[in-house]
């Protein structure tokens, strides 16, 4: 981060932000690791419609999508049990290769949709979470509470999943010495 910043003079802009690599790999693989919904993309077939397997679906059917199965399908995603923040990082082959990022739309990561009406916020949000994690990440420490030993189990309801809600972050801001954070 510290890097892209530099190299755009001093300043978090949107250009620097999207060389904030592997904080984008972080970022896709917490949705892919952990997904905030059960199912999602609930679409209504408006006519007779045909599915790879040969099943026929009339219309009136609703058809949703099940993230889950699909971020952890082995033949895309390599050990996919395995939490590993780089994963797409290293999969990049080059600078300018956006095919790995995290607003990046496929049939096999569903964090914000496919096709047609996938998420048109989605790279507003992506520049808004890299932004506050830059700012977070550059001028505090945070840590758990004194004495906490596991990570809080999330929270579900319906067919969400979210943070746990009565976890707690200790943030303590770093001292700046000569323009250096330390």
């Amino acid at each position: 981060m510290v890097a892209a910043i530099d190299s755009e003079g001093g300043v978090c802009n949107k250009a620097a932000v999207g060389k904030f690599y592997m904080l984008d790999s972080l970022l896709k693989e917490v949705r892919r690791y952990h997904s905030l919904f059960a199912v999602g993309s609930s679409r209504v077939t408006l006519k007779e419609a045909v599915i790879a397997d040969g099943i026929v679906l009339p219309p009136g059917s609703v058809v949703s999508l099940a993230p889950k199965p699909l971020h952890f399908n082995p033949e895309v995603y390599p050990d996919p049990m395995t939490f590993d923040p780089f994963r797409f990082s290293r999969l990049r082959t080059g600078e300018n290769d956006a095919r790995q990022a995290f607003t990046q739309l496929s049939n096999d990561y569903i964090v914000f949709g496919v096709g047609t009406h996938a998420c048109p916020g989605r790279f507003f949000a992506a520049l808004k979470i890299k932004v506050i994690l830059c700012e977070i990440l550059l001028n505090y420490d945070v840590a758990f509470p004194q004495g906490a030993s596991t990570t809080p189990k999330p929270f579900a309801f319906n067919v969400f999943t979210v943070p746990n809600p009565t976890a707690r972050l200790v943030f303590k801001k770093r001292k700046v010495q000569n323009g250096a954070h330390t």
